[in-house]
């Protein structure tokens, strides 16, 4: 999986369409965040769960960028808001320039002419994602999370994502 996700060109732009795409913190793999960490942008962070393409049933715990407001803790069950991701300052990423941008964001593509390339941007999304969630499959995976839910006083296992409490996160924080 890694070696076709050489192929994917990294983006950087600040137009209207990526700064709307950062209302929503990008995922990082298990390196991309590790990397954020030790650079000193730990407390930046928050638990996040998701799941892989192959087990949408899989609740996987992550770390994440966070939404402003949530650093350090746990994120919101719906990862999105006006005000947007703690790392977008004055039109873009602040990662971007030190090489630390997670991947979802490197490699996210906007402004498509067409249907036909829509549809490819779509399908490389998707394989993203998926080597993203693989990465945090991983024993180390599991203990970067728990060392740091540990480090910030968040009892990692007793997060599971509610759902009434996802429809009200989405609600307040799109209006």
């Amino acid at each position: 999986m890694a070696d076709k996700l050489k192929q994917f060109k990294e983006w950087e732009c600040s137009c209207r369409s990526c700064q709307a795409m950062c209302r929503r913190p990008c995922y990082g793999t298990l390196e991309d965040i590790e990397k954020i960490i030790e650079a000193g942008f730990g407390d930046r962070l928050a638990i996040d769960w998701n799941c892989t393409e192959s087990d949408e049933n899989a609740s996987i715990p992550i770390l994440t960028p966070a939404l402003k407001g949530h650093e350090g803790r746990k994120g919101p069950s719906f990862p999105a808001s006006k005000e947007g991701c703690t790392f977008f300052k004055n039109g873009k990423c602040e990662l971007h320039d030190l090489n630390l941008k997670p991947l979802e964001g490197k490699t996210s593509i906007h402004d498509l002419p067409n249907k036909q390339l829509m549809k490819k941007a779509d399908k490389q999304h998707d394989m993203v994602k998926e080597h993203i969630m693989q990465s945090w499959l991983s024993e180390k995976g599991q203990k970067v999370v728990d060392k740091w839910c540990e480090n910030h006083n968040i009892p990692n296992k007793e997060m599971e994502l509610n759902f009434f409490e996802f429809f009200d996160g989405m609600w307040k924080n799109m209006v």
